[in-house]
């Protein structure tokens, strides 16, 4: 059977494309790996993804992009590795006011903004423009 045959159910024609955006959540959220966000507690310095929890109010994070990143995949077109995109965006609330945020990960690539793709700042710049 193959993603193209209709007899099979919407949810096994899907379940390798929500399979892999589990795969790249659960990457991103764990941004450079448990070594790099050591490293960054043992600076002194907080992750992307605290300083924008510290920043907004309780619960108003709304992540954008989080699937963005560099995937490997195998033979068989299944993803196997990610590294995540170094820049996390979304929208949240200060004192009850939306905003747009853009935090830089330090975990990943040392938050070298060359690194990451130039259309994920630009999304940013764009909606909050709007």
């Amino acid at each position: 059977m193959t993603r193209a045959d209709p007899d099979l159910p919407a949810q096994h024609v899907w379940a390798d494309s929500f399979a892999e955006m589990e795969f790249r959540r659960n990457a991103a959220l764990a941004m450079g790996g448990p070594d790099k966000i050591d490293r960054q507690h043992a600076a002194g310095r907080l992750t992307a993804r605290e300083r924008i929890d510290a920043l907004l109010d309780d619960g108003s994070f709304s992540e954008i992009g989080i699937f963005t990143g560099k995937g490997t995949y195998d033979e068989n077109g299944r993803i196997v590795s990610v590294v995540p995109a170094n820049v996390v965006i979304g929208t949240g609330r200060v004192h009850g006011k939306e905003i747009m945020v853009v935090a830089e990960d330090f975990t990943v690539r040392g938050g070298s903004s060359e690194a990451t793709s130039p259309e994920k700042w630009q999304y940013a710049e764009r909606l909050a423009l709007d």
